[in-house]
């Protein structure tokens, strides 16, 4: 229509006459109000729908591959440095996981996961981070997370199978309640901490924990001083 057409024509840059296209009309200035503005904020947030930790999304044009683009360091992401092993700043695998998923959504399976190099981060560091998502069958990508260092360049660090779900909540707790004995969270945190694993508050969100042959299940909650919009 006629207002649409104008709106575009200003959008690039040009100055329509509002005379013509209101021509056969009978336009009249209106006064602004007289109250005093609110000063509210009414742009949209640029952050809006991007996660904290995956970072930017964008789908190529030329095959429809996914790639989110961010940055990862201590600066950054503050909670990391509570993540230690053998004193070293490492990147959780549960990081990488949290990634696949704010592409695809929950619930869904996590497959043939491999971290081929641990994420080390040194103190101050901060490096660009891309996950790129390749489709493999209907709501089924193999994705790949890589970090580029100053020396190295890029390292490929996790790839893995990432396939989306139908909630079926109840089929969840029947498998839960299948994998084995309940153990109290406390247990693992100590055998974590034996075995050089150093876990702070914001990696403590176990609740229930089970373990089985081979397998485990848990209730994780987000920590009190970590909140849902971290995104972990």
């Amino acid at each position: 229509d006629e207002e649409a057409a104008t709106a575009a024509l200003y959008e690039v840059g040009l100055t329509p006459d509002l005379k013509t296209v209101a021509s056969g009309e009978s336009p009249q200035k209106i006064d602004l109000p007289v109250y005093p503005f609110q000063r509210e904020r009414y742009w949209p947030d640029e952050n809006r729908g991007r996660h904290r930790l995956a970072g930017e999304k964008h789908v190529l044009a030329a095959n429809g591959e996914l790639l989110f683009v961010s940055q990862i360091g201590s600066d950054t992401h503050p909670y990391l440095a509570e993540h230690r092993i053998q004193g070293l700043q490492v990147m959780p695998a549960t990081g990488y996981a949290a990634m696949a998923m704010a592409a695809t959504g929950a619930p869904c399976r996590l497959t043939d996961v491999v971290v081929s190099e641990p994420l080390r981060l040194e103190a101050g560091e901060t490096r660009p981070m891309q996950m790129m998502l390749k489709p493999d069958g209907e709501q089924r990508y193999i994705f790949e997370i890589h970090t580029k260092a100053k020396r190295e360049g890029w390292l490929l660090h996790c790839r893995g199978i990432i396939e989306r779900l139908p909630a079926q909540d109840a089929e969840l707790r029947t498998e839960i309640a299948e994998v084995g004995v309940e153990r109290e969270p406390e247990e693992f945190f100590a055998r974590s901490t034996a075995a050089g694993l150093m876990l702070g508050a914001a990696f403590r969100g176990i609740r229930r924990l089970w373990v089985g042959s081979g397998e485990a299940a848990a209730e994780i909650e987000t920590p009190a001083g970590l909140r849902a919009s971290e995104d972990m």
